[in-house]
């Protein structure tokens, strides 16, 4: 579980349309690992894999430490709600820079989750700023423990 450089802005990695995970086993679990210690040691909430140059779809979130560590994979945003709201937000690959940004105010995604075999639709979730309809490093599975999945 090593802590990975972090690319940092305008590192053109960053703008990469991020491939599928295809192979759900080991590797993604290191990675998934690797990009929690990463990301606390940053520090922040949310790392995608891009932004340590692996580009593919995977992220992992840890909000609040009460509701654990959450590991998205392959998601695909299937509904955003009119509502909106803004939030302060930063980026590990821009440490010390914050920014006001809009977002729905709930999405609903479906999801590749790791070891299962097939694509389900998780209920609506209202973790805006976790989650851009823009994002290239998408998100997708709530509950994942990196290190115990």
């Amino acid at each position: 579980m090593p802590i990975r450089p972090i690319l940092c802005y305008p590192h053109p990695g960053l703008k990469t349309v991020c491939a599928p995970v295809t192979a759900f086993d080991s590797s993604l679990a290191a990675l998934a690992d690797d990009l929690l210690v990463t990301m606390r040691a940053a520090p922040g909430v949310g790392i995608t894999a891009a932004h340590i140059g692996v580009f593919n779809r995977v992220t992992v979130l840890e909000l609040d430490k009460a509701d654990g560590v959450r590991l998205y994979v392959n998601p695909h945003i299937t509904w955003f709600s009119k509502e909106t709201m803004s939030h302060t937000e930063g980026s590990v690959s821009m440490p010390g820079a914050t920014d006001e940004v809009t977002r729905p105010r709930a999405i609903r995604s479906a999801i590749r989750m790791p070891r299962a075999p097939c694509t389900r639709t998780v209920p609506k979730i209202s973790l805006p700023s976790a989650f851009s309809t823009k994002s290239t490093s998408s998100t997708a599975f709530s509950g994942y423990s990196a290190s115990h999945g």
